[in-house]
């Protein structure tokens, strides 16, 4: 069909039919009533034929632009920029189909949501079953009143007409309805609309050749990147099937098994080597308890497991130190006589240990007559030891190991942790955009 202006006398031409009440030009912003209109009608028209001030922008959707959307065609039929109280803007485009097919297109500073048009408050609850609860209450619900600023392209309606809004986002989906009052020869129109965030590279996918703004902060029903909850239930499935798994395929090997004891003692030398020794089972650890008699000194013990299959070294070392005394009438002391150390990721195999021993040379070797048992935690008296004059070395073979499982499961909580800080950044944002 085409339409001519009445006032500027350029012509538009669409390649689709319409059923035209008023023509609201896209060069001029002149406002031409349907000639074959009842003149009851086109004199409820007339009156609106100098209120618009609308013309072609640059950026955006144009009257007559074709899509093509879920396998159906539309072209843009009109496009209605509308203002609220508060002075915030928004653009809305009517798309219709050669079957009479409606879409609606919402854009507010770069951000997109597509809509459709629901007959009844009843059709809304079905659309939305399941998807959003428009009866619950949400912090999320805005209303205010608007008013169109400039229109273009065909309309069945009055265009200029306003009214008010009550929304509900619940992203990525919006519950709209628009509330017309005072309409001449009318009653009040509510009109419902369910609508969905879309992006904006699919927009741009949908009109190739329109120039479509930059989106700025953040859209009223933009969704995050990272869906939080379904993220969560991954992560928290994962964990649990891998505990499973771990549990069901350790279950059986699950021991603590002594493979080396042996008092080092230094006035034997300083380099020691154990027995072999095998580890059998699935990779697991080797936990180390070394006790020294120290007293006011130190013993210090480098140790290396070698793999006797690879010849592989795993090296480590403890210091033992205990230091004890009087300072200004009060008892003071620092250090253990006991330390402990773990090697993790130890495969099975024939392993033997190396040791070198080394002490405090500065403190002679002397015989005490009681000594503080650190395991036990009491004084022992009457016995014969001699102070920083061996290493005890006792080693277990403790299999299977979960710390490396651990780690995954702290570092998938830590990756959730952050993904939630960026998300309520990003609704933070939401809120100051369009609340």
């Amino acid at each position: 069909m085409n339409c001519t202006c009445i006032n500027c006398k350029k012509q538009i031409d669409i390649d689709l039919a319409i059923n035209w009440k008023v023509y609201a030009c896209i060069h001029c912003g002149s406002l031409t009533v349907n000639p074959n209109l009842e003149k009851s009608v086109a004199a409820q028209y007339e009156r609106l034929r100098y209120k618009n001030s609308g013309k072609n922008a640059r950026r955006g959707l144009f009257v007559g632009n074709r899509c093509e959307i879920e396998g159906v065609v539309y072209f843009v039929i009109g496009v209605i920029e509308k203002k609220q109280d508060e002075g915030y803007k928004w653009r809305e485009y009517i798309l219709k189909s050669p079957q009479d097919d409606y879409r609606y297109l919402s854009e507010s500073n770069g951000h997109w949501v597509i809509l459709e048009e629901m007959e009844t408050y009843d059709a809304v609850l079905k659309a939305t079953n399941g998807i959003m609860d428009i009866e619950a209450k949400s912090d999320r619900i805005t209303s205010y009143n608007f008013y169109p600023i400039s229109v273009q392209g065909f309309f069945d309606f009055n265009p200029l007409e306003a009214g008010l809004v009550v929304e509900m986002a619940e992203p990525p989906y919006l519950y709209s309805t628009e509330l017309y009052r005072n309409i001449p020869n009318q009653k009040d129109v509510q009109i419902y609309y369910f609508g969905k965030h879309v992006d904006r590279r699919q927009v741009k996918k949908w009109f190739p050749d329109a120039i479509l703004r930059t989106p700025t902060g953040v859209g009223i029903v933009q969704p995050f990147a990272i869906n939080i909850k379904q993220m969560a239930y991954v992560f928290l499935t994962t964990a649990l099937l891998l505990f499973t798994l771990n549990f069901l395929y350790y279950y059986k090997d699950l021991s603590y098994r002594q493979v080396f004891a042996a008092k080092l003692e230094f006035v034997k030398g300083e380099n020691f080597s154990s027995p072999s020794f095998n580890l059998e089972g699935r990779t697991g650890t080797l936990d180390f308890n070394f006790y020294s008699p120290v007293d006011n000194n130190w013993a210090s013990c480098d140790i290396a497991l070698v793999n006797e299959l690879t010849s592989e070294k795993k090296y480590f070392s403890k210091d033992i130190e205990y230091y004890s005394g009087y300072e200004g009438g009060e008892y003071w002391n620092e250090g253990k006589r006991d330390q402990t150390a773990s090697v993790c990721g130890v495969l099975p195999g024939r392993y033997h240990l190396e040791f070198i021993i080394s002490r405090d040379a500065s403190v002679p070797i002397t015989n005490t007559d009681s000594i503080i048992s650190s395991q036990a935690g009491t004084l022992i008296s009457g016995v014969n030891s001699v102070s920083n004059s061996y290493i005890d070395a006792k080693v277990f073979w403790k299999k299977p190991t979960i710390w490396n499982l651990n780690f995954v499961v702290i570092g998938m909580l830590v990756i959730l942790l952050i993904v939630y800080g960026f998300n309520r950044y990003f609704e933070q944002r939401r809120a100051e955009y369009n609340y």
